[in-house]
């Protein structure tokens, strides 16, 4: 029997929970809200099954919850959410992001339950953010992340915070159905995925951070060793269709040899065993904030290294205004690059993406095709600023554009609110892909470019 049912089943049984236990705690404090959101599409879909409905309307709630006991050492921390979308029915789901008991003593504290956990000081790309899953239904640019089961002790001294964990229980990565926007060119059959170690989701993953301030110097130390958080694929069909052009053959172009089409194409997820040692650092210098990450993971197909660095300068009020402005500027490199176009398994991919057929010699490609993990963020640069106009509505927002110094690809984003009452907020973003070749991780969604709408009613 599995430790979870179901998504659904552990947000209900959360919410049970916390009403039985919330009456015995000295302090309470419950919060959330309910969102619309609606989600508008600017091209047609890209790929075969995807509805072609431009807008999609999507209902969630949140609700959050932090109660103590009398001795005050002692607290329960809650957030769970929830989601009903109306074309995706993968996206309609809910899951208990916190579940946390903790206890807090003058030197260690012990967490035990669900936690959301954030690692890293980059701003856009969170190389070293390896605890938690990243959940792809809410954000697939990884800024979501999934609750995850954890025991972790920490203890602080002068400097700093040394943290211990022990991950009983992996979350798999979730997608977007076959008719869903967002998605990879093929759909993912994640009820098939596999693991390298034989306990599957199973498998004790274990973690150590430790965080240091000195003056103006934060810097940290993570090691990581279990279950990958991002998995490879193997390219898996039921039978192959044969299908000739239809070209009259006076036509130069006109070939009389069939072409050959899998058919039920999937892509099957394979999480494997992993070790990551990461570092992070950032200085602040007055109106200059200078951050940087890095990471080297190793794991048996595939071992790489990664960095992001970066800047921020505020340029304070703008036109003697209240307004505050900063400027950001990153760079992400990556060593696993990208699929060189004449590989065998670059030229698969590309076949793939574009027409879906092969030649009669291209079959053995075909059937041995895997697919591992590549960031879309091999050789990046990232321009960007954030503005806060420090009005009671607190509005704010955020802009920027990727732009792939090797590729050319470009991925720009707007983020934005501002509270509408004492109760309300309106949420504003948009992403948008520009020059995408083919074997770039981005061309996933290159006819995805979207705009979201969220109104939020806080209660």
């Amino acid at each position: 029997m599995e430790l979870v049912s179901s998504p659904m089943c552990r947000a209900a049984l959360a919410s049970l929970l916390l009403l039985v236990i919330a009456p015995a705690l000295q302090a309470s404090d419950w919060d959330g809200g309910l969102q619309l959101e609606s989600r508008s599409f600017v091209q047609h879909a890209r790929w075969p099954g995807q509805t072609d409905d431009h807008n999609d309307l999507s209902l969630a709630m949140q609700l959050d919850y932090l109660g103590r006991w009398p001795s005050q050492a002692w607290s329960l921390q809650a957030t769970i959410f929830g989601r009903i979308d109306e074309q995706d029915s993968s996206r309609s789901h809910a899951d208990v992001r916190e579940l946390n008991l903790r206890y807090s003593g003058e030197y260690l504290t012990v967490n035990a339950g669900i936690r959301q956990l954030f690692w890293g000081s980059v701003e856009a790309v969170h190389l070293v953010d390896v605890v938690n899953q990243s959940d792809w239904l809410e954000s697939p640019d990884g800024q979501q992340k999934l609750g995850q089961p954890a025991i972790s002790v920490s203890h602080s001294f002068e400097q700093g915070t040394l943290e211990l964990f022990a991950l009983p229980y992996f979350r798999e990565r979730e997608y977007p159905d076959s008719q869903g926007r967002l998605r990879p060119f093929i759909p993912v059959d994640a009820a098939q995925a596999r693991y390298e170690s034989d306990e599957g989701n199973r498998h004790v993953d274990y973690a150590a951070r430790a965080s240091i301030n000195i003056n103006d110097l934060d810097f940290a130390l993570s090691y990581f060793r279990g279950t990958k958080r991002e998995p490879r694929f193997d390219f898996e069909y039921s039978g192959v269709g044969i299908q000739f052009s239809g070209c009259s053959l006076l036509e130069p172009s006109c070939s009389i040899l069939p072409s050959y089409r899998p058919i039920d194409p999937r892509l099957v997820p394979i999480y494997d065993q992993m070790e990551q040692y990461g570092v992070e650092l950032l200085y602040t210098a007055e109106q200059w904030i200078f951050k940087a990450e890095a990471v080297h993971q190793h794991s048996t197909p595939q071992s790489f290294w990664a960095t992001a660095a970066g800047l921020e300068y505020n340029l304070g009020a703008v036109s003697s205004s209240a307004w505050d402005w900063t400027l950001l500027l990153e760079y992400y490199r990556d060593s696993r690059g990208t699929l060189s176009p004449g590989s065998p398994q670059g030229m698969a991919i590309s076949t793939l993406a574009s027409n879906g057929t092969f030649r009669l010699e291209q079959l053995p490609e075909l059937r041995n095709l895997q697919i591992l993990s590549y960031s879309p963020f091999q050789d990046d640069v990232f321009f960007g600023g954030r503005l806060a106009l420090n009005d009671t509505a607190s509005t704010e927002a955020l802009a920027g554009v990727f732009i792939d110094t090797q590729t050319g690809a470009k991925m720009s984003t707007v983020k934005g609110g501002r509270r509408l009452g004492e109760r309300w907020r309106l949420t504003l973003e948009a992403t948008a892909y520009f020059d995408v070749p083919v074997l770039d991780p981005l061309y996933n969604f290159k006819q995805d470019s979207y705009v979201r709408l969220q109104l939020t009613r806080y209660f």
